[in-house]
């Protein structure tokens, strides 16, 4: 694992901001991605585009394009799930 910037972002352009959990490389995905935790139990619509807006802005900040994003659903009981984003 590689971890590129866990910072907050402020794409002026977009007229966004955010602070993403994870930006770097996994061993089992290939290229750089975006993750982003969550700890509800139901993974809303709105969980996965949020992650498309963190590929957007990450790029728009100058850290470069992001091959791939995830919401990684995180369980009280450790048997937490990396699932790709439908938006990223």
């Amino acid at each position: 694992m590689q971890v590129f910037d866990a910072a907050k972002e402020v794409g002026e352009r977009l007229g966004i901001a955010g602070r993403l959990d994870f930006r770097g490389t996994l061993a089992t995905r290939e290229g750089v991605g975006i993750v982003d935790a969550k700890t509800s139990r139901y993974l809303a619509a709105s969980a996965h585009a949020q992650v498309g807006g963190y590929r957007l802005l990450a790029d728009e900040c100058g850290f470069g394009p992001s091959e791939w994003g995830a919401v990684l659903k995180l369980s009280e009981d450790g048997r937490d799930e990396l699932v790709a984003a439908a938006a990223g």
